[in-house]
């Protein structure tokens, strides 16, 4: 059996940290998007409930098969280590942005519901306030 890189170790060290941070700093996350990015108010009450009832168990899964794809890379030969780990990095963050899409689209659609009245459980597009 073979001893991991330095770097693969810090890689792996890195990932989890990261993704540590992500779920504990959500919220946060989710603020800065709403505020600077769509020029809204920050999200909602529900953040907490949506990070610990759907991002934390997904943070975890992703960790683990993250993981464990980086230890497989760490098999192969010369530039495949490096595109490994961008891919897992890179993966992480399209993630993270996935679900605050989520959780925006969800808001939005929430409050269209709580204007309008109506029944529909058809969620409204996303769209910045004018």
């Amino acid at each position: 059996m073979t001893l991991l890189r330095p770097a693969a170790i810090l890689s792996l060290v890195g990932l989890i940290v990261g993704v540590s941070v992500e779920v504990l700093w959500y919220p946060d996350i989710a603020s800065l998007v709403t505020r600077f990015l769509l020029r809204e108010g920050g999200p909602a009450s529900g953040i907490v409930f949506y990070r610990d009832a759907y991002v934390l168990p997904a943070a975890i899964a992703f960790a683990i098969s993250a993981a464990a794809v980086i230890l497989y890379g760490e098999r192969r030969q010369g530039k495949w280590r490096r595109r490994v780990h961008y891919g897992v990095w890179a993966a992480d963050l399209l993630l993270l942005a996935f679900s605050l899409f989520f959780y925006l689209r969800a808001v939005s659609a929430a409050e269209t519901y709580g204007k309008s009245g109506s029944r529909s459980s058809r969620l409204a597009p996303l769209r910045p306030r004018s």
